[in-house]
């Protein structure tokens, strides 16, 4: 496994557990289990609803909650078989070697409104047999995927049925991290970066690196495997 960063150095520094840093340094696994275990210690709190945006008459509100929707359960990621993560950009993920975290969190859709749960957020898969079209991400069984199966060891949270995560930090676009970098140097954010800051989850500092899986890509119609787990800065 590759060293993580710096970044991931001084935030372990921060950590409110008590961890061996070192360990997890040296094992993504470790980090793995310990992102798993803050987002559990939410199940038993109810969610609390940190911002709402009204969309009007004909849209749907926007609500963004901290905590945990019912349900959540932690597998191990051996256990689940063969999983799938839908992309219209598959051609680009084989040429970067991997899958990388996602940019915003899981929604849970409603009639009238949809559901942001900040602290869920990371790397989303779902089973080969589950409907696209529910992830409300526009995708349907015509959308290009990749299969894949995960290692022993690394867990993984089940959202719903069909619909699963390892947890990460969320990726940052560059016109976010550009912002970030000079609310850093000037003490002043911009509108839509505090807009942004507010409604974060408060387990992943922004600076912290994002999970990244490389993969060794086996074909159509069969599953790649996980060559490498990485948190990386990109």
């Amino acid at each position: 496994m590759k060293i993580l960063s710096v970044a991931l150095l001084l935030f372990c520094q921060f950590l409110r557990a008590e961890l061996d840093c070192s360990l997890h340094l040296k094992s993504p696994i470790a980090l793995n289990h310990y992102f798993v275990e803050e987002i559990m210690k939410l199940a038993p709190q109810k969610a609390k609803q940190i911002k709402k945006i009204s969309a009007g008459v004909d849209g749907q509100d926007i609500v963004f909650w901290r905590g945990l929707p019912k349900g959540v359960q932690v597998i191990d990621g051996k256990e689940l078989g063969v999983l799938r993560h839908y992309s219209n950009d598959i051609q680009e993920i084989i040429k970067s070697g991997g899958l990388r975290a996602g940019v915003r969190p899981y929604i849970y859709p409603l009639a009238h409104q949809r559901d942001l749960y900040v602290d869920l957020q990371g790397l989303f898969l779902t089973k080969p047999e589950f409907d696209p079209r529910r992830l409300w991400m526009g995708y349907s069984n015509k959308t290009p995927y990749i299969d894949l199966t995960l290692p022993e060891g690394l867990k993984v949270l089940r959202i719903e049925p069909g619909v699963y995560l390892i947890p990460s930090a969320s990726y940052k676009p560059k016109w976010l991290r550009q912002a970030y970098q000079s609310y850093k140097e000037s003490g002043k954010a911009s509108a839509s970066l505090q807009s942004y800051l507010e409604q974060q989850s408060q387990i992943y500092p922004f600076d912290l690196p994002v999970l990244f899986l490389e993969l060794d890509f086996k074909g159509k119609n069969s599953s790649s495997v996980v060559k490498q787990i990485i948190f990386k800065n990109d």
